[in-house]
């Protein structure tokens, strides 16, 4: 089994290497496309059996607001 943190690394970090943008894409930092999903809940501090109910409260590509949730942020 991976752990949620080895999970994120994997959409993250492993995802931008494998596709050869690491220097652009896998984590937050300056300088960086700022592409990042914000959810509604910390993953960390909910049950797993609870993350079906989380939501997305905030989505941004290449550092632009493409979604916004209005109950949200």
């Amino acid at each position: 089994n991976l752990t949620l943190s080895e999970c994120l690394a994997g959409f993250t970090r492993q995802s931008a290497w494998t596709s050869g943008m690491e220097s652009d894409l896998g984590f937050i930092a300056p300088g960086m496309l700022a592409d990042l999903t914000v959810f509604n809940r910390d993953l960390f501090n909910t049950p797993v059996s609870a993350w079906g109910d989380v939501g997305v409260d905030l989505t941004m590509i290449n550092g632009n607001i493409v979604f916004q949730n209005d109950t949200g942020i």
